[in-house]
Formats: C-alpha cells, sequence, structure tokens
C-alpha cells in the first residue's frame, strides 16, 4: 500500500487498550489534522511490511466514530495475543493515503483467552520384559499447530518440566476434539508428562491441564 513518512505533527500517540465483558477497547490521542485511522491487527510475528497491506487487512476508522464510540471497539473473539498498529491516514488525490508510523506509540498489545488442552496419560503393564505401553489422550478446544506440544519422559518419577528428562517433540498438528495418539513404550520405571515447547511463546495462548 502507497505510504507516506510520518511528521511530528501527524504521529498518533500514546496508544492504549483493553478487554472487557468481550470487548476490545482502543483509545490513542488524534494528531490535531488527521481525520481517518488505519486499524491493522495481526497476531505476534505475522506483522506484514507496509508495502504488503492491503485496505481489508485494516479497518477504517473516521475521527467521528470514535468519538461516538469513546474509542475503536470490537469483539474480542480471539486466542492468544491481539496486536494492533494504528496508522494514521491524509487525504490526497485519489484518496486516503496511509502515514507508515511504526514505533511503540501506535502499537497495543491485548491478550486474548487461552484455548485449554486437557490430556491424560495411562499405562499397560507387561509381566515380562523391560518395557511398558504409555497411553496419552489429548483433547483441544482448538487445533493446535506442529510444534506447541511435546512430552519428557523421566526414571523414577514423573517430569516437573520439559528439561527435568528426556524431551521428545510431538511431529505433528492436532485438531480440535477429542483424539488418542498412538500407543507408544516406556521403560518399566519411566513415567511421562506433556508441556508446552515454549511456555513463554504459547503460554498466552494455550491452558494445558491434566486430566486424572
Amino acid at each position: 500500500m502507497d505510504a507516506v513518512e510520518p511528521q511530528a505533527h501527524t504521529r498518533i500517540m500514546n496508544a492504549k487498550g483493553q478487554r472487557h465483558q468481550g470487548e476490545c477497547l482502543l483509545t490513542w490521542e488524534w494528531p490535531r489534522d488527521i481525520q481517518h485511522v488505519y486499524v491493522y491487527p495481526y497476531k505476534p510475528g505475522e506483522e506484514l511490511a507496509v508495502e504488503e497491506l492491503l485496505r481489508e487487512h485494516m479497518k477504517l476508522v473516521t475521527r467521528e466514530e470514535y468519538r461516538a464510540s469513546a474509542g475503536f471497539r470490537e469483539k474480542s473473539e480471539f486466542i492468544g495475543t491481539r496486536l494492533y498498529r494504528l496508522f494514521p491516514c491524509v487525504k490526497e488525490e485519489g484518496g486516503l493515503k496511509l502515514i507508515a508510523q511504526l514505533d511503540q506509540d501506535n502499537l497495543v498489545q491485548i491478550k486474548g483467552d487461552r484455548a485449554q488442552i486437557r490430556y491424560s496419560i495411562q499405562y499397560g503393564f507387561h509381566w515380562f520384559g523391560k518395557l511398558k505401553p504409555a497411553h496419552i489422550e489429548l483433547f483441544c478446544e482448538v487445533n493446535v499447530p506442529k510444534g506447541v506440544l511435546c512430552y519428557a519422559k523421566k526414571p523414577g518419577s514423573e517430569p516437573l518440566s520439559k528439561d527435568d528428562g528426556v524431551m521428545y517433540m510431538f511431529g505433528r498438528e492436532f485438531q480440535q476434539g477429542r483424539q488418542k495418539l498412538p500407543q507408544f513404550e516406556v521403560g518399566r520405571d519411566e513415567y511421562v508428562r506433556v508441556f508446552l515447547s515454549d511456555g513463554k511463546q504459547y503460554g498466552d495462548a494455550f491452558e494445558l491441564i491434566r486430566e486424572k
């Protein structure tokens, strides 16, 4: 999308956001002569460059609409973190032109709901041999991408973290709903536990719950 560089008098300042009763509310200080703002929502790590943006990626807000609603409002129907970039716009021949302000003053981060991942582990028994079968069952509220979940196994007791034992990644995506994973074998005195592979990256989006 065509854009112009920001000037001191065209920059948005003091952008803020909050969730309340299922709604996101964004507020900001309007530049004096700006009458339109594009609101661009995106997920962490998925922000498009200004030249890649299309109008359908954004929502146009007028100063009058903002004043009437005491901010910009939309339903907070998302999982995990959502970011909002607020682009002021100027009117030129041919329509509105976006001002490419790319700093913290026009950026808002809001945390949404966390989707639950519930899991249970059952062990079988072999009368002879050094191994026993392990069965993991998952229930996912939403689809869980590949790379989110892992498990660790440890002799003598359950692992306390993914690094407390030997860690293995689940090399697949998990669909929404309940599913039984293929049986696998562990040592006779080994125990298994499921973890998020990166709590910092995925902890805002998913809540992992052990079922008995």
